[in-house]
């Protein structure tokens, strides 16, 4: 799920012409897990405030349904083929034209600060923008090392949630005359599924089931069931669960409750 907020500092005619403009990203987060998509049990205040606010795209497709070549494309405009970022552990290519590239270039301060994954070793500042604080290949929800604008690394405490969050408001308020274009990459909801402390019993009343799909597939194409003992595939290596899906031993049901509350 993305969000873009154009925000405009002044009534001044100059600066209405050109907004801030605020990008976030939330990685792996389902539409039936936001409250204003209709979820049951999920609440999503901030999330519904924006969509109340703006435009909710609800007939939208993912034209690669992969981590890093969607990421590339959302910067780029560009399809997977075009910008060739075709799986997890390719680099977006310098030479490529961004978004935030264009608004540095008309004078913009640009930042990119969370997760990046392009590139699963290589955390360095990338073109396009001013300040760059990310790390290498997924992070972690607890003690991710950071490459702060190629300047220093640090592990602060926290959850990632918030310590990206800290890392977007420091930089915010050294922001002064220029317009500025901030792209805040968040870790969670991505698997494995570690909610912060706080959150991590919130849904232990809710009642759990497996999807109906879980147990058609038999009718499905042969492509989906060749796909299945995949990485991406529901009997792949992520989770023990997975190795006989669906499961309806009470251990596993259990385990399968447990990773949907963590996800949620």
């Amino acid at each position: 799920m993305i969000a873009m907020l154009l925000m405009s500092p002044s009534a001044d005619a100059d600066t209405a012409s050109r907004p801030n403009v605020l990008f976030i990203l939330c990685d792996d987060l389902r539409p039936d897990a936001v409250g204003c998509l209709g979820s049951k049990h999920v609440k999503t205040p901030h999330i519904d405030a924006v969509a109340a606010d703006g435009v909710c795209f609800t007939n939208s497709f993912c034209t690669t349904s992969l981590c890093s070549p969607s990421r590339a494309s959302i910067l780029t405009g560009l399809y997977a083929h075009a910008h060739g970022v075709r799986n997890n552990f390719t680099e977006l290519p310098a030479n490529l034209a961004t978004w935030p590239g264009r608004l540095q270039q008309e004078g913009y301060e640009t930042a990119y600060i969370g997760k990046w994954h392009m590139g699963e070793g290589n955390d360095s500042p990338r073109p396009g923008f001013d300040w760059f604080v990310s790390h290498k290949g997924q992070g972690k929800y607890f003690d991710t090392e950071w490459n702060v604008n190629g300047q220093r690394r640090e592990t602060p405490a926290g959850y990632y949630t918030t310590v990206v969050t800290d890392y977007c408001l420091d930089w915010l308020g050294q922001q002064q005359d220029k317009p500025w274009a901030l792209c805040l990459g968040h870790k969670a909801p991505h698997s494995f599924y570690f909610p912060e402390p706080k959150y991590e019993h919130a849904f232990d009343d809710v009642t759990v089931r497996y999807p109906a799909s879980a147990f058609a597939l038999e009718t499905q194409p042969d492509w989906i069931k060749q796909r299945l003992p995949t990485w991406h595939g529901i009997y792949g290596p992520l989770f023990d669960w997975r190795k006989k899906f669906p499961d309806r031993r009470p251990e596993a049901v259990t385990d399968f409750q447990r990773m949907v509350r963590a996800y949620w």
